[in-house]
């Protein structure tokens, strides 16, 4: 579900609304499989966070899609924190917070490229021991470099050029578990 979302959010980033029909389509099945073999807190805030997708996609609203997804993708998350995946949640949620900085970079929300910043920092705090002990020092220096950065950062065009390059190191953290 959350790699249906993430599709979602890359096709409407590059305004590209051909395919998002068959992923939302997928998405919404999913989501209704698993909501039906899972009943969890989450399934208010899933369907909610669907419905406002399904009307993002079919007004193709660029940002309300980035958006949506991206929040479908944060539940997608928490609801697989019970099954403990090879993958630390903490990653993941990590490449749901630098799809946040290209959400509020591009609209120059400065307050919320901050609280990302600061959950980013946590979060990042949390997993690196356990991507340090996979032995993925490299990657982990390189991640703690960017952090750094984004804790620098002024304004809005900064937190944006700091957002894709983070997005590729989280690829990179996924690996060392991989």
């Amino acid at each position: 579900m959350g790699e249906y979302a993430e599709n979602l959010y890359d096709l409407a980033q590059a305004n590209k609304w051909t395919k998002t029909g068959a992923k939302l389509t997928s998405l919404q099945n999913t989501a209704k499989r698993l909501t039906t073999e899972y009943k969890d807190s989450a399934d208010a805030d899933l369907n909610k966070s669907i419905a406002a997708l399904n009307q993002a996609v079919a007004a193709k609203n660029r940002q309300a899609t980035m958006i949506y997804s991206n929040q479908v993708t944060l539940i997608a998350t928490k609801m697989t924190v019970p099954f403990q995946p090879k993958v630390p949640v903490e990653v993941a949620l990590l490449d749901y917070y630098g799809r946040e900085l290209q959400i509020w970079a591009g609209t120059g929300n400065t307050a919320k490229l901050k609280t990302t910043t600061n959950e980013i920092r946590k979060t990042w705090d949390a997993v690196r021991p356990s991507i340090e002990s996979h032995r993925g020092s490299v990657p982990a220096q390189k991640f703690d470099s960017l952090v750094t950065r984004l804790e620098a950062a002024k304004s809005s065009s900064e937190y944006g050029r700091i957002a894709t390059p983070m997005l590729d190191e989280v690829d990179n953290l996924e690996k060392v578990f991989n």
